[in-house]
């Protein structure tokens, strides 16, 4: 859940009686041997004989808050579940007995130490390019899938850019020592999204994990590293291929005929697809191949209102060729004179080499 601090339907009559409270942070304590910390709050209290308790807001982002705690009998409050080397934003508001909340208190912000967490030349085995896809576990939707590419630095640095529909945003932070990150994304005046890192060390390495949540969902987040070097580690599949799209033909919602295009992957690993779906419409996509042989492909489709998503993989570093299953969504068509329903469908995806 996110509580933005500019919604105006928090704000209420009982704002113009309360006085201006003021949130101070007292200091830190350590909750047990796990990376996570307490942080213990309070704030003036509310002369007002109609305020029946507080809600202390928090989260990653200013002004951009994903926790709620409901505090009654006093202007205080401890608060655990931090995570080491984050930053969190903290703000309190009022509500009476009617349910009536005030407008946010002033905001203060605190960095939760770290402790005992790897050295911090430990980024440098994690740095380098990501790139992968996001969606709800139970359902891929246009509306919560999408991809994402990443970059961090050998001190730990990092900065990207996530697509949800047809908008694009940019993010960038710093990893702490258990190579995490959080960041508040905001994609217009009151909507937002709140990103959550983990890239993956030891036997996780090359890998990026996490999620992304909204105030109605939360996606699944993955993405894999490219180590490639046109002149030290050159792509094994650097080349042209053929794509070919065969759409599922058990429903009859189905297309007859199948879609068709061209990837090339270069030498440094990245990789460029244009293609046409069965139905016409045309599609462009730029990624990074990983180590693996495995890449992700998203485009945003009608508007905002469709999809093409999915995994592309070689099966080994001498295959000529790859595959993968791609999700298909088309929404319905309205016309002055018909209604043109839309599916999901599977698309086989696969690819030939033409040119090496």
């Amino acid at each position: 859940m996110q509580y933005l601090a500019n919604d105006k339907r928090r704000r209420s009559v009982l704002c113009s009686r309360l006085a201006n409270y003021t949130l101070m942070l007292l200091g830190l304590s350590l909750v047990s041997a796990t990376h996570a910390r307490n942080i213990a709050a309070s704030w003036d209290a509310v002369s007002d004989p109609e305020v029946a308790a507080y809600y202390v807001y928090y989260g990653p982002g200013s002004r951009f808050y994903t926790n709620r705690i409901p505090i009654t009998g006093g202007s205080s409050a401890e608060i655990s579940g931090l995570m080491e080397g984050d930053t969190y934003f903290f703000a309190v508001t009022a509500f009476n007995t009617n349910g009536l909340e005030s407008d946010f208190s002033d905001e203060a912000m605190a960095l939760i130490p770290v402790t005992g967490g790897p050295e911090t030349n430990s980024f440098i085995s994690v740095s380098g390019a990501y790139s992968g896809l996001f969606a709800e576990r139970s359902l891929v939707s246009p509306a919560s899938a999408g991809s994402f590419s990443l970059t961090i630095t050998k001190r730990g640095a990092y900065s990207g850019r996530i697509q949800l529909q047809h908008t694009r945003a940019s993010f960038k932070g710093k990893l702490n020592q258990l190579c995490r990150g959080t960041n508040a994304i905001h994609f217009g005046p009151s909507a937002g999204l709140a990103l959550e890192l983990h890239i993956g060390t030891g036997e996780q390495l090359d890998h990026v994990f996490g999620d992304v949540n909204s105030d109605r969902w939360t996606a699944s987040l993955f993405g894999n590293r490219s180590r490639f070097n046109p002149r030290t580690n050159p792509a094994p599949w650097a080349g042209k291929y053929k794509l070919a799209l065969l759409a599922s033909k058990t429903s009859a919602d189905s297309l007859e005929d199948d879609g068709t295009g061209y990837v090339r992957v270069s030498p440094n690993g990245h990789v460029s697809a244009i293609a046409k779906l069965s139905d016409g419409t045309r599609l462009g996509q730029n990624a990074f191949v990983s180590q693996d042989g495995t890449w992700p492909m998203y485009v945003s489709l009608y508007g905002g209102q469709g999809a093409f998503i999915g995994w592309l993989a070689y099966s080994n570093r001498n295959t000529d060729g790859f595959e993968g299953i791609m999700d298909w969504i088309k929404p319905d068509v309205k016309s002055a004179r018909q209604l043109r329903p839309g599916f999901t469908n599977e698309v086989q995806a696969s690819g030939s080499s033409v040119l090496k």
